[in-house]
């Protein structure tokens, strides 16, 4: 009555820029003209592991945990911030429960711990030029993430046996600085 399953997750991204926030305005013109863009791509991998235990004819236990996915730096701003640009993806951790409440629907509710203090955050020139100045002296700010913890709830119905109508709905998605 419990499975338990373990994967191996891939990632890729791209990034692209124009201009790196400089640009000049063109006074016969009422846009603004940005030089060449700049175009990265990195990779990384994690991995995943969940574990499903039936609860009972009607219930069920899910866990999940992903490690955080380190990625490769953006070997085309070298130079351009204080450290290479990454983008690393957090790791995560969940746990849910659901109810069949018939044989052709079930409501869920869950819980997600995104940690993202582990991720190094990306400073960018797009920043106020006030907290940029600030960088590097003794008296710096601290430039972290929060931790994000997301809650869920889940409807999902089978008109078929091929088919699912599902509703879901999440608290917060995005880190607070």
């Amino acid at each position: 009555s419990a499975a338990l399953t373990a994967g191996v997750v891939l990632a890729y991204q791209q990034f692209a820029t124009r201009g790196l926030g400089a640009g000049t305005l063109d006074p016969d013109a009422t846009i603004l003209q940005t030089p060449q863009s700049f175009l990265g791509s990195s990779y990384g991998t994690g991995v995943r592991l969940a574990l499903d235990q039936s609860l009972g004819e009607d219930w069920a236990l899910r866990t999940q945990f992903q490690s955080k996915v380190d990625m490769s730096p953006l070997q085309n701003y070298r130079g351009l911030y204080s450290r290479p640009g990454d983008f690393d993806l957090p790791a995560v951790a969940s746990a849910g429960i659901t109810w069949g409440s018939s044989a052709r629907s079930s409501i869920g509710i869950g819980v997600s711990h995104v940690m993202y203090s582990e991720v190094s955050p990306f400073t960018s020139a797009a920043l106020p030029l006030r907290f940029l100045g600030l960088l590097g002296d003794a008296a710096s700010p601290v430039f972290t993430w929060r931790d994000l913890t997301v809650y869920s709830l889940d409807w999902n119905w089978r008109p078929t046996a091929s088919a699912v109508i599902g509703f879901h709905y999440t608290t917060r998605q995005q880190p607070e600085p």
